[in-house]
């Protein structure tokens, strides 16, 4: 077995010590249980106690027999040795029965061999039989002469596994012969007077630190006090190991250690032993009582007898239930105890408790426990048990004491109830709001600490206390709640608390015993919805007055006036334009004001609208303003101690600022909402500035389109008439010449001729086609609905023999309703379609007309496309320029003009054409027209 574990000193530590002294304990249990022999579990566990208290030999020595005296003077002695009626006599015998490894043999070195019997002595051993507790000092002639150390050679051991159980029982006698002579002749013996011993007592009626109930039979360790309590015998005598009927010792535990060594037997030392000592009484008795025949039972016994009821309800008892004797070890328990902690019943009998817990934990139990069982009374309490396969479990635990020493204790698992509670315990914390539990009398039962906190208040006040006193003049409240305690129904509300000044929402979900309620204070967000509402009606509320087209601006301006001194509670409101170059300010439009009248001049420098100016944002006031932030000259001009005022801009450009004034101070200061109403107005009147601006450049802008119209209308009105009147002579002159004197004129001459006219008919084809690009914005029809089909179909018909002449095919979707010209419509349908017959060197040319409805931006697109000759797409731009020519005349005819005129007529409409071509590719040209209502 190994040694408990060593500092760097080479000391082991006190709770390293600790430590391996209870695992011996723990150990020497356990043997007892495994082993049906007594000296084989005695020579198991020696060596095991000898390393926990650090010696190199030990023995365990029973007594053969134990002949008794009377105390001479037993009539005269102390009140504690009367209580003795017999003494062990110095003749009584012990037989070593185990020994560590370290002892040698008798033979070798006149120590203790296994079988060989010894005298009681006067000495060391002869005072450990009248002491109660072990007895330490030098050992000397008087004692045993096996209690000495030899040589340290370790060679008892061997001897002992080699030889078993027949050599000690064969050797016994001889051996116990040759030890007696070897006493007889120890007076002098040096190795008996070079060794210090410590003996205990096993069992026996002497005084003794324990008693049967709450000491030593359960195996608690006492403090020095109490043991000198217990030498005065002031405490019940412990019941023998050996027989309960017979009040005798059954032997001694000896240890020896040299006295040159620097090792003392200390109190810890002491106090183990004693602990030792009980638990070795306790296991030599199970190990006697496993060898004893098991008696046989009367006719009675095997009735169904009282007890046999008792058992048989303990049995079907839900909750484990077992008995302990004096010695802490289980006489019996339920199967609910042993299913508990993992065992058959059978086998936990014998078992001492502590293997229940886990290590540690029995030091808490016996500290927590003892003081309580040693009055006498019951204990109860929480405990963490070991189940046999390592798992642990929380019980709750009751221990009561029984009249013989020993005690009654109940075990119910409760792991799942304590996980439940410590789950509800982890949700109340973080649970927020306030919460309360109230019960069937509306009494505050729990609060928790929002609770507190918002019934401002400690929850030693409000538990027990009515609801109703911390919630009075609540009637709907009280009305509320108490149908939901009378339906049982869960209810949520919100509702005004006057004794809390506050909006609260309430929570509440009733049960047999009560009600638990929520609670949390929604003041802010009551107070946030009427903000909110009290915006969404000014916010509304502008946009009716900035929306309605029969205001004029100005009665515009007045009623937001109205709508900001309302909204923000103040009782000027002011447009302003300020010149800061020149310093200058002047209202523009104003309310409520007695110098703040539309008109009114002022420095800039001695108004609230020199800092409004300078501010990035708003110049928000609630107080008397510091000098730093408005001049005094200022403040005393117009003494306004609330304020909030914005600059107005149009085009970027500073024209005033929007304000409103009050004299007095705000209690609260402006909120977000207020704030972003006033950044609304001033954005408003900024825009409609703008738009003012706008509107009047575009005044103008139109009014000058209109003279230039007009001017070109009187252009080509003029040039209709003034140009075409020559041109017209000069073509009835040529028309004369060419029938007149075609015949006299030489083949150049007519061919100069014939020059002449063609010219006077292009120009006066230009002079038409600019005409009539002149004349579309002013001499068009109103748009319409019109029938693209209709007009298409029109142009077919009238394009018939050019088609017929070109073996030309032009095919057509269907087309939409547009709004539109219809005469100019047909014009640009004619030009493009004409162009696509005329641009076109295939022996039979194919013209497609398609369309593409934009319901999203209502419109449709129109597309002509045509297999001709295409267009390079540097030429692309070119070809919608007014007298810009692609070809020459002699290869193809045209005055150049057309497709100017569609996109001057498209225009017109509101939609725009492009063009669509790769050379020898074909063209498709595309416009956009409005649909159709």
């Amino acid at each position: 077995m190994p040694a408990p574990p060593r500092t760097d000193s080479g000391e082991s530590s006190v709770s390293d010590v600790r430590r391996h002294r209870e695992h011996v304990v723990r150990e020497i249990r356990q043997r007892a249980l495994e082993y049906t022999r007594l000296d084989r579990f005695l020579d198991d566990v020696s060596d095991r106690i000898v390393t926990a208290v650090d010696v190199p030999a030990l023995s365990v020595l029973e007594f053969d027999d134990v002949p008794t005296e009377k105390p001479a003077d037993a009539e005269t002695e102390s009140s504690a040795d009367a209580e003795r009626a017999t003494r062990i006599a110095p003749t009584a015998t012990v037989r070593a029965v185990a020994t560590s490894e370290e002892t040698v043999s008798a033979e070798s070195s006149g120590e203790t061999a296994i079988g060989c019997s010894h005298s009681v002595a006067h000495g060391l051993v002869g005072r450990a039989l009248e002491s109660a507790e072990p007895v330490v000092g030098e050992v000397s002639g008087d004692d045993l002469g096996f209690v000495s150390v030899g040589s340290m050679s370790g060679g008892g051991t061997e001897d002992r596994d080699e030889g078993g159980d027949e050599d000690r029982d064969s050797g016994g006698d001889e051996n116990r012969d040759r030890a007696r002579d070897g006493v007889e002749g120890s007076g002098d013996n040096d190795n008996a007077s070079s060794v210090r011993g410590c003996v205990v007592r096993l069992g026996g009626a002497g005084e003794s630190e324990y008693n049967g109930g709450c000491d030593r039979g359960h195996g608690y360790d006492r403090a020095p006090e109490e043991r000198a309590k217990s030498q005065s015998g002031d405490e019940d005598q412990p019941v023998s190991v050996s027989d309960s009927e017979h009040d005798q010792p059954w032997g001694l535990l000896t240890l020896t250690l040299p006295t040159d060594t620097t090792h003392q037997f200390n109190e810890a030392d002491i106090a183990f032993l004693q602990r030792v000592a009980t638990v070795l009484e306790s296991a030599i008795r199970n190990v006697q009582a496993k060898q004893r025949p098991e008696p046989e039972c009367t006719a009675t016994e095997a009735g169904f007898s009282t007890h046999d009821r008792v058992v048989q309800a303990l049995e079907t008892a839900s909750e484990g239930i077992s008995l302990l004797d004096e010695e802490g070890t289980f006489i019996y328990v339920n199967s609910a105890y042993a299913a508990l902690y993992g065992y058959e019943p059978e086998s936990m009998i014998g078992m001492h408790w502590e293997r229940l817990y886990p290590e540690g934990m029995t030091d808490d139990l016996y500290e927590d426990m003892i003081s309580t069982l040693q009055e006498g009374e019951s204990w109860s309490g929480e405990t963490v048990g070991l189940r046999r396969d390592g798992s642990q479990f929380i019980e709750d635990h009751y221990l009561a004491p029984t009249d013989d020493g020993g005690m009654v204790c109940v075990v119910r698992d409760v792991t799942k109830r304590r996980q439940l509670e410590e789950e509800l315990d982890e949700v109340h914390t973080r649970i927020t709001d306030a919460f309360i539990g109230i019960d069937t009398d509306w009494t505050f039962t729990y609060v928790n600490d929002s609770a507190v906190d918002l019934l401002d208040a400690s929850d030693e006040a409000l538990v027990g206390r009515s609801f109703w006193s911390v919630f009075p003049d609540t009637d709907d409240v009280e009305s509320i709640l108490r149908d939901a305690a009378a339906t049982q129904e869960s209810v949520s509300f919100e509702a005004n608390v006057p004794a809390l000044d506050a909006w609260l929402e309430i929570n509440a979900y009733p049960s047999e015993t009560g009600l638990s309620i929520y609670l949390r204070d929604v003041s802010d967000r009551e107070e946030t919805k009427r903000e909110l509402r009290k915006s969404n009606r000014t916010l509304q509320r502008l946009y009716e007055i900035t929306a309605d087209r029969e205001r004029s601006f100005e009665e515009k301006v007045d009623d937001l006036l109205e709508l900001g001194r309302e909204r923000l509670d103040l009782p000027v409101g002011f447009v302003s334009a300020v010149d800061a170059d020149r310093n200058r300010f002047e209202v523009a439009q104003s309310i409520g004001g007695r110098e703040i009248e539309p008109g009114a001049t002022a420095p800039l420098s001695e108004t609230y609208c020199r800092e409004t100016i300078d501010t990035d944002d708003l110049l928000v006031l609630i107080d008397s303003p510091p000098a730093e932030t408005v001049s005094d000259a200022a403040y005393e001009r117009w003494d306004f101690d609330a304020y909030v005022g914005g600059k107005v801009m149009v085009d970027d450009t500073l024209y005033g600022t929007l304000c409103f004034a009050g004299d007095d101070e705000r209690p609260a200061p402006f909120s977000p909402a207020e704030q972003r109403f006033v950044e609304l107005a001033t954005q408003w009147l900024s825009y409609e500035y703008e738009r003012q601006r706008r509107q009047t450049e575009l005044e103008t802008l139109v009014s000058n389109l209109e003279s230039s119209n007009e001017r070109l209308e009187q252009f080509a009105h003029a040039a209709s008439h003034d140009l075409q009147e020559p041109l017209r002579m000069v073509s009835s002159y040529l028309q004369l010449l060419d029938s007149r004197y075609r015949e006299e004129l030489d083949d150049e001459g007519a061919e100069f001729l014939e020059f002449a006219v063609n010219g006077a008919d292009r120009m006066r084809a230009m002079i038409d086609g600019l005409l009539e690009y002149a004349r579309v914005e002013t001499r068009g029809e109103p748009l319409e609905p019109v029938e693209l089909d209709t007009i298409v179909e029109e142009v077919r018909k009238d394009l018939q023999v050019q088609v017929t002449e070109r073996d030309a095919e032009i095919t057509v979707e269907s087309l939409p309703r547009v709004q539109g010209d219809e005469s100019q419509l047909r014009q640009v349908v004619q030009n493009l379609l004409s162009n696509a017959l005329v641009y076109n060197d295939e022996e039979s040319p194919t013209v497609h007309v398609s369309a593409e409805r934009r319901t999203w931006d209502d419109e449709c697109v129109i597309s002509i496309a045509d297999d001709g000759i295409g267009i390079d797409a540097d030429d692309q731009e070119r070809i919608f320029s007014v007298f810009d020519r692609l070809h020459s005349r002699e290869e193809f005819e045209g005055t150049g003009i057309g497709l100017a005129l569609c996109q001057r007529i498209v225009e017109r409409h509101g939609g725009t054409i492009w063009v669509e071509s790769e050379p020898g590719e074909g063209t498709t040209i595309s416009f956009t027209l409005p649909l159709a209502e």
